[in-house]
């Protein structure tokens, strides 16, 4: 994942000034969540300070094949019909 920095920065300042805010009104959950909320985004500048140099290796591309639904038929349609309830016994 190839997020740039400043991004990444400009949400930790939005969980700061949050924590910030949670820390003058007493709401230590809501700290707690800030920071948990900071820490994933400094590993994610950690990570992906790692990748940039790999970033130049060929990297293949993988292209999803489409998908194809098919229609119950009448005669299946029919058997649902006919199979009345679990709790019948």
């Amino acid at each position: 994942m190839n997020i740039p920095a400043q991004k990444i920065i400009h949400h930790i300042d939005m969980q700061v000034a949050a924590m910030k805010k949670a820390a003058a009104e007493g709401e230590t959950a809501r700290i707690s969540e800030c920071a948990t909320a900071i820490e994933a985004y400094c590993q994610l500048l950690k990570g992906s300070a790692k990748q940039e140099p790999s970033a130049s290796v060929n990297q293949q591309t993988v292209t999803p094949k489409p998908l194809t639904f098919v229609q119950p038929t009448i005669h299946e349609k029919e058997e649902e019909k006919n199979k009345g309830s679990l709790l019948d016994f």
